[in-house]
């Protein structure tokens, strides 16, 4: 490698010797003038010198001029190719964070800043993702700070892994990042969330997400507050990701005469979904994505605040009841026997007693009725149409979406659009049409054909002989009823 001062000695002698070599030039440039002036005027100087001879000093003169001017203008090119490469180096350090490689606070800033204009220019959304690293107070209390330091690093890396490049992602504080994603809805950046969140747990760290899109003209303060609430929400009822949705301005507003029975009861609802998850095979987070799917289809379909955060918590306890299961039959990869399809057909009877017991009665009559089907071929009580809850309607659209598009031991997941494809081909028996349109507005995905086939519902709906009435609250000990109708 170059010695820095000797490159440094040869830099600054170059502006001098090309200094020298100009003021030669221009003194033979200045004589030659001077003696051809001469030659002209007096005859005894021009017969003493050669015309031709004054003229080749008078053409050196210009050559060497015109020689050190190259030099002098290579120069000055090369320090001002160097002065930008400097600054451009500078603004990067400023925009840099020193620990991690990430962007800092002010690249989060400036960037957030051009998407807002980008966004209004052009109409195309974006989503923040605000990240939390879980419990870093407490390592840098126990461990030191050079293993918070460590654990920093290590969340950093997950983004790196996780994210496609990192030109958006951000450190904005100790144990604060960002991520801003451009063109993409909150179910994308839901996705990734659980992608970032399961790299975390193979780094040995834990990251709480909170998310917020931005669809019309938001501000940036408005956009940062909304996915700081998401993330609040998310931190509050110890889930792992939280989408930004109306009711949670609604608890902010009223945040000093917040429940405690309903505080406990999210905190109750988030354990028992990731005990759900744990026992069913294959199904990390799923409670947690259909709460939010949920809550996404309850905002297109124009659902109150107050009602959201009920539905959120309906999604996030619809499959309770598989507590009651056995781990042989939710753990199991192949096709299910008929016993067995209907031993796992009373999961939401359980769900409904459990959701009951905590004094949630809307939410357990939605629980219950999550498997009804439009056409009246579902189970428990073969309800149809708008005889079935909105809620239990919503909740199975958006369990049947996650199912198709999350992982599983036994299947690869499907594509978005393949798992919208099937929702919308049986939109009108299995799925209300209104719900489906409604995933697919919150997908930002153009809508796509829903069948309703009427003919068909109308004749299954003259051959059922009766509906099996529902008894809001069945005792305890008809825990398990089976119907005999019960469909698929």
């Amino acid at each position: 490698r170059e010695n820095p001062v000797a490159a440094g000695g040869r830099r600054g002698r170059r502006p001098l010797v090309a200094g020298i070599v100009a003021t030669t030039g221009f003194a033979f440039t200045a004589g030659g003038a001077l003696a051809l002036r001469q030659a002209q005027t007096l005859p005894a100087f021009a017969g003493s010198m050669r015309p031709v001879s004054l003229s080749l000093v008078f053409l050196l003169g210009i050559a060497l001029g015109v020689l050190s001017l190259a030099p002098l203008l290579g120069s000055r090119r090369r320090r001002d190719a160097e002065s930008r490469r400097e600054l451009e180096r500078l603004a990067q350090v400023a925009r840099t964070d020193d620990l991690t490689g990430l962007k800092n606070y002010r690249g989060f800033h400036e960037d957030l800043t051009e998407e807002i204009a980008h966004r209004n220019r052009t109409g195309q959304c974006f989503t923040l993702l605000m990240i939390d690293l879980d419990g870093l107070k407490r390592v840098n209390d126990t461990e030191g700070h050079q293993a918070g330091d460590r654990r920093i690093r290590a969340a950093a890396d997950c983004l790196r892994s996780t994210l496609e490049g990192v030109e958006h992602a951000y450190r904005i504080g100790g144990d604060e990042y960002t991520v801003i994603l451009r063109g993409a809805r909150a179910w994308a950046a839901l996705s990734l969330a659980q992608e970032l969140q399961s790299e975390a747990a193979r780094c040995g760290v834990s990251l709480t997400v909170g998310i917020a899109e931005s669809l019309e003209t938001e501000s940036r303060d408005t956009i940062i507050r909304r996915a700081d609430l998401a993330l609040y929400e998310a931190k509050r009822t110890r889930s792992r990701t939280a989408v930004y949705s109306p009711t949670l301005e609604l608890q902010r507003e009223t945040n000093d005469e917040v429940d405690v029975d309903e505080h406990h009861h999210k905190i109750l609802a988030g354990a028992l979904a990731r005990a759900v998850d744990a026992k069913d095979a294959g199904t990390r987070n799923h409670c947690e994505t259909v709460a939010e799917l949920c809550v996404l289809i309850g905002t297109s379909l124009g659902l109150s605040p107050e009602r959201l955060g009920r539905l959120r918590l309906a999604g996030l306890l619809h499959d309770v009841g598989k507590i009651g299961i056995a781990d042989a039959i939710l753990q199991k990869p192949d096709v299910l026997g008929q016993e067995e399809r209907e031993i796992m057909r009373t999961h939401p009877w359980i769900g409904y007693t459990i959701v009951s017991a905590a004094e949630l009665e809307d939410e357990a009559e939605w629980v219950l009725h999550h498997h009804e089907r439009f056409d009246g071929t579902g189970y428990p009580h073969g309800l149809e149409g708008s005889a079935i809850p909105l809620e239990s309607r919503i909740i199975l659209v958006a369990d049947s979406f996650e199912a198709m598009t999350g992982s599983r031991p036994y299947r690869d997941p499907f594509p978005q659009h393949d798992a919208l494809s099937e929702l919308a081909a049986h939109a009108g028996t299995q799925f209300d049409p209104r719900c489906v349109a409604a995933l697919q507005e919150a997908l930002q995905v153009s809508s796509l054909p829903v069948t309703c086939p009427d003919d068909e519902l109308a004749a299954r709906r003259r051959r059922r002989e009766e509906v099996v009435p529902w008894s809001p609250r069945p005792p305890v000990t008809a825990l398990i009823p089976v119907p005999s109708h019960a469909g698929s």
